[in-house]
């Protein structure tokens, strides 16, 4: 790490996932964490009301900096822990519920859409 800047060095990052923006003013947002709502000084939001994603803050010896990424598709985040090998596994954010969609697949936008069983395919993956 010889060539590493001093400023690479000292930054460490802590996650927030799926946090919604509930509105933001100039550089203030407010965030729902679920359990609490923030007050939060963003630098650079593209971001619009109403967009989930995730929440990243940054401490470096410059102090602290927020920075929000609305997830690609605003409903629905994957839960890698229960693919399958022929399926990959959705959560709704919105409503909790579970949905699998072929590998490489993205869910529908309606919040019932799921793959036929494996007796349905006659025991094929696809």
């Amino acid at each position: 790490m010889e060539n590493a800047s001093e400023s690479a060095k000292h930054v460490t990052c802590e996650f927030f996932l799926d946090v919604e923006l509930l509105c933001i003013v100039r550089d203030q947002a407010v965030f729902d964490f679920g359990e609490e709502v923030r007050i939060i000084k963003l630098h650079n939001c593209e971001a619009q009301a109403g967009e989930v994603g995730r929440l990243a803050l940054f401490h470096t010896r410059h102090g602290e900096r927020w920075q929000f990424r609305p997830y690609r598709l605003s409903n629905w985040r994957r839960v890698p822990n229960l693919d399958t090998p022929s399926c990959w596994t959705w959560r709704c954010i919105r409503t909790g519920e579970v949905t699998t969609t072929a590998i490489g697949t993205l869910p529908s936008h309606t919040l019932t859409a799921h793959l036929p069983s494996e007796d349905e395919l006659d025991g094929l993956p696809f």
